[in-house]
């Protein structure tokens, strides 16, 4: 009697670019590039990991996207940011890192009352980094655009 063991090999995925590199805890980063996923006998195994801290994955249509953990908020740090399809075993090193910084406000500074008017801020945890894509400053629900 003849005996078979099928064993199914997975390409990995490449990934080449994160949606965002530099965030605070909470915010979702999502890996960008040739993604085959889909595939994976149990999608719902797929975990990220900033640093050596994993956070568990959502996949929606072959993007994978993992919301930054809070372990990670002890002021500014810039970690490796790689993932796994079952939790334990990393993907090798996908060159990817993630800057982690904490925003605290130290200061402000109105050179008027009046709409328009520009507003200085002084925030505490910028010190040396290159402005953060996408920061902005809301007053209200109103979003504005943030200058250097």
């Amino acid at each position: 009697m003849d005996s078979f063991v099928i064993i199914t090999v997975f390409e990995p995925p490449v990934f080449n670019k994160l949606d965002i590199n530099s965030g605070q805890a909470g915010d979702a980063v999502s890996f960008l590039g040739s993604i085959f996923l889909m595939r994976l006998p149990q999608p719902e195994l797929i975990t990220c990991f900033f640093g050596d801290v994993s956070v568990v994955a959502m996949l929606t249509n072959g993007v994978v996207t993992c919301v930054a953990p809070s372990q990670l908020t002890q002021g500014t740090q810039q970690v490796a940011v790689t993932f796994s399809g079952n939790r334990d075993d990393k993907y090798p090193s996908t060159g990817l890192d993630f800057l982690y910084f904490t925003l605290r406000a130290t200061g402000l500074k109105f050179s008027s009352l009046a709409g328009g008017s520009i507003v200085t801020l002084a925030i505490d945890g910028l010190a040396g980094l290159p402005m953060p894509p996408g920061l902005s400053c809301f007053f209200g629900d109103e979003a504005t655009s943030v200058y250097e």
